[in-house]
């Protein structure tokens, strides 16, 4: 019996993450993926494309590889399940990774709002790793 819970305990790593044949799974992640592809399939054919011509991020400009749904599927399952979507015109743009995984399931419902979230998060970013570039170089010219 011991043993049996031993080997559960060693197969249950750091908190969410189980090990399994040598690959740490984040469980967490695992379900969110889960459910993006599960409100993919039931909301997806609301979104209309735009600027699906472009190659370009429409947030940041660069190389664009993903969708970005306005308003994110999670918040579009909410505003149906609470009768909310009425005049709703769901819409995705392209967008590079970095921005959409930045945007995640904000409640923002327009293009123009999401830049203004990214913009700000971008510069609390910018400014902590500031923070950090000057830390070093501190160490660095203490060290010499």
């Amino acid at each position: 019996m011991y043993e049996a819970q031993g080997r559960a305990a060693l197969a249950q790593g750091a908190a969410g993450r189980t090990y399994t044949g040598g690959v740490h799974v984040d469980e967490a992640q695992v379900r969110r993926n889960q459910l993006y592809q599960e409100r993919l399939e039931y909301y997806g054919h609301r979104y209309g494309e735009r600027g699906s011509r472009y190659d370009s991020c429409v947030y940041c400009g660069k190389p664009s590889t993903v969708w970005d749904h306005i308003p994110a599927l999670a918040v579009l399952e909410y505003m149906v399940e609470n009768g909310v979507d009425a005049h709703m015109n769901p819409y995705k743009v392209r967008s590079c990774q970095k921005c959409n995984d930045t945007l995640q399931d904000q409640p923002i419902v327009t293009v123009i709002g999401r830049r203004e979230y990214l913009l700000k998060r971008y510069e609390e970013l910018a400014i902590d790793l500031q923070e950090r570039i000057d830390h070093l170089r501190r160490i660095n010219n203490w060290q010499k």
